[in-house]
């Protein structure tokens, strides 16, 4: 799978995913919000994000583009590392579509559309 990781989220998660086989870069520093979410969408990445902007469905609607939001705070790598990974071992990242919430040991959420 493609991901493309914002740049508030710890760079051991690209190092990760490239790990386990995973097409993941990184974006620019300070990349506007809007200019991220076309090189998703661009791209066929799945978004993956601490911004809570992220999550406006009105402005990034599900439907377009496939974002994973991190709810993990403090937003440490080897939290962050270990809940993505039971995330992609409970679900093969070609089922992750829309908005995803992912939280502490990789519970997930998928708010309704």
């Amino acid at each position: 799978m493609k991901f493309l990781i914002d740049e508030d989220v710890p760079a051991g998660l690209v190092k990760f995913l490239m790990s386990v086989g995973h097409d993941a870069v990184r974006v620019a520093p300070a990349s506007p919000d809007p200019e991220i979410a076309k090189r998703a969408m661009r791209e066929s990445r799945i978004l993956v994000t601490l911004d809570k902007d992220f999550t406006n469905t009105a402005l990034y609607p599900p439907r377009e583009m496939n974002i994973i939001h991190i709810r993990i705070h403090p937003p440490y790598e080897n939290t962050i590392v270990g809940s993505f990974r039971k995330l992609l071992s409970s679900i093969p990242p070609v089922k992750i579509q829309g908005l995803t919430i992912l939280e502490k040991e990789g519970h997930i959420k998928v708010p309704a559309a």
